[in-house]
Protein backbone atom coordinates (compact mmCIF):
# COMPACT_ATOMS: atom_id res chain seq x y z
CA UNK A 1 0.00 0.00 0.00
CA UNK A 2 2.93 2.32 0.66
CA UNK A 3 4.00 2.05 -2.98
CA UNK A 4 0.53 3.06 -4.12
CA UNK A 5 0.48 5.96 -1.64
CA UNK A 6 3.88 7.16 -2.90
CA UNK A 7 2.67 6.90 -6.48
CA UNK A 8 -0.54 8.78 -5.86
CA UNK A 9 0.68 11.20 -3.17
CA UNK A 10 -1.97 13.78 -2.40
CA UNK A 11 -3.29 14.80 -5.82
CA UNK A 12 -6.91 14.68 -6.71
CA UNK A 13 -7.91 11.29 -8.02
CA UNK A 14 -10.94 10.04 -9.88
CA UNK A 15 -12.54 6.67 -9.22
CA UNK A 16 -14.24 4.84 -12.04
CA UNK A 17 -16.46 1.87 -11.34
CA UNK A 18 -17.31 -1.10 -13.48
CA UNK A 19 -20.56 -3.06 -13.13
CA UNK A 20 -20.14 -3.88 -9.44
CA UNK A 21 -18.89 -1.35 -6.88
CA UNK A 22 -18.10 -3.80 -4.07
CA UNK A 23 -16.64 -7.29 -3.90
CA UNK A 24 -18.06 -10.23 -1.96
CA UNK A 25 -16.38 -8.93 1.21
CA UNK A 26 -17.85 -5.43 0.89
CA UNK A 27 -14.59 -3.81 -0.28
CA UNK A 28 -14.81 -0.99 -2.79
CA UNK A 29 -13.65 -1.98 -6.30
CA UNK A 30 -12.61 0.85 -8.60
CA UNK A 31 -10.17 1.97 -11.24
CA UNK A 32 -8.11 4.87 -9.86
CA UNK A 33 -7.09 7.70 -12.19
CA UNK A 34 -4.60 10.47 -11.49
CA UNK A 35 -5.26 14.06 -12.58
CA UNK A 36 -3.14 13.51 -15.70
CA UNK A 37 -5.36 10.58 -16.75
CA UNK A 38 -2.94 7.77 -15.83
CA UNK A 39 -4.63 4.70 -14.35
CA UNK A 40 -2.96 3.73 -11.06
CA UNK A 41 -4.17 0.11 -11.41
CA UNK A 42 -2.38 -0.20 -14.77
CA UNK A 43 0.82 1.41 -13.48
CA UNK A 44 1.02 -1.04 -10.58
CA UNK A 45 0.37 -4.08 -12.78
CA UNK A 46 2.82 -2.90 -15.47
CA UNK A 47 5.59 -2.52 -12.87
CA UNK A 48 4.90 -5.95 -11.37
CA UNK A 49 3.68 -4.42 -8.11
CA UNK A 50 0.21 -5.96 -8.33
CA UNK A 51 -1.48 -8.84 -10.08
CA UNK A 52 -4.71 -8.74 -12.02
CA UNK A 53 -7.80 -9.99 -10.24
CA UNK A 54 -11.24 -9.65 -11.74
CA UNK A 55 -14.73 -10.66 -10.82
CA UNK A 56 -17.20 -11.99 -13.36
CA UNK A 57 -18.99 -8.62 -13.44
CA UNK A 58 -15.98 -6.32 -13.67
CA UNK A 59 -14.13 -7.10 -16.89
CA UNK A 60 -14.12 -3.74 -18.67
CA UNK A 61 -10.33 -3.28 -18.78
CA UNK A 62 -9.42 -6.98 -18.66
CA UNK A 63 -7.54 -7.21 -21.96
CA UNK A 64 -5.02 -4.43 -21.53
CA UNK A 65 -4.44 -5.13 -17.81
CA UNK A 66 -3.74 -8.78 -18.58
CA UNK A 67 -1.37 -7.67 -21.37
CA UNK A 68 0.52 -5.48 -18.84
CA UNK A 69 0.68 -8.41 -16.41
CA UNK A 70 2.02 -10.73 -19.10
CA UNK A 71 4.73 -8.17 -19.95
CA UNK A 72 5.72 -7.80 -16.28
CA UNK A 73 5.89 -11.59 -15.97
CA UNK A 74 8.13 -11.93 -19.03
CA UNK A 75 10.40 -9.14 -17.76
CA UNK A 76 10.53 -10.65 -14.24
CA UNK A 77 9.42 -7.38 -12.66
CA UNK A 78 8.34 -6.94 -9.03
CA UNK A 79 6.30 -9.88 -7.77
CA UNK A 80 7.32 -11.76 -10.92
CA UNK A 81 11.05 -11.39 -10.18
CA UNK A 82 11.39 -15.09 -9.42
CA UNK A 83 11.25 -16.42 -12.96
CA UNK A 84 8.74 -19.11 -13.78
CA UNK A 85 10.95 -22.09 -14.46
CA UNK A 86 8.65 -23.95 -16.77
CA UNK A 87 9.21 -27.10 -14.75
CA UNK A 88 5.51 -27.40 -14.06
CA UNK A 89 3.67 -29.43 -16.68
CA UNK A 90 0.34 -27.79 -15.92
CA UNK A 91 -1.05 -24.72 -14.17
CA UNK A 92 -4.47 -24.33 -12.65
CA UNK A 93 -6.53 -21.32 -13.57
CA UNK A 94 -9.72 -19.90 -12.19
CA UNK A 95 -12.08 -18.76 -14.92
CA UNK A 96 -13.82 -16.61 -12.33
CA UNK A 97 -10.79 -14.49 -11.40
CA UNK A 98 -8.26 -14.95 -14.23
CA UNK A 99 -5.61 -16.01 -11.71
CA UNK A 100 -3.25 -18.93 -12.24
CA UNK A 101 -1.65 -21.23 -9.68
CA UNK A 102 1.14 -23.76 -9.72
CA UNK A 103 -0.05 -27.34 -9.19
CA UNK A 104 1.25 -27.44 -5.60
CA UNK A 105 -0.42 -24.16 -4.60
CA UNK A 106 -2.91 -24.47 -1.74
CA UNK A 107 -5.19 -21.86 -3.32
CA UNK A 108 -5.08 -23.62 -6.69
CA UNK A 109 -6.20 -26.85 -5.06
CA UNK A 110 -9.24 -25.04 -3.64
CA UNK A 111 -10.63 -23.92 -7.02
CA UNK A 112 -14.04 -25.45 -7.55
CA UNK A 113 -14.36 -27.89 -10.44
CA UNK A 114 -16.89 -25.48 -11.96
CA UNK A 115 -14.23 -22.74 -12.24
CA UNK A 116 -11.13 -24.89 -12.77
CA UNK A 117 -9.23 -24.44 -16.03
CA UNK A 118 -5.91 -26.14 -16.81
CA UNK A 119 -3.11 -24.50 -18.78
CA UNK A 120 0.29 -25.62 -20.03
CA UNK A 121 1.82 -22.22 -19.34
CA UNK A 122 1.00 -19.34 -17.01
CA UNK A 123 1.19 -17.07 -20.06
CA UNK A 124 -1.78 -18.94 -21.56
CA UNK A 125 -3.89 -17.80 -18.62
CA UNK A 126 -3.05 -14.20 -19.30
Amino acid sequence: MRIAANLVGNPRIRLEYDTTKRDQYGRLIAYVFLENGDMVNAILVRKGLAHVLFTQDNLKDKDFLLRYQRDAMKKNLGIWSAPLTGEEKIYFGNNGSYRFHRPDCTFGKQISSRNLVKFRSPYDVC
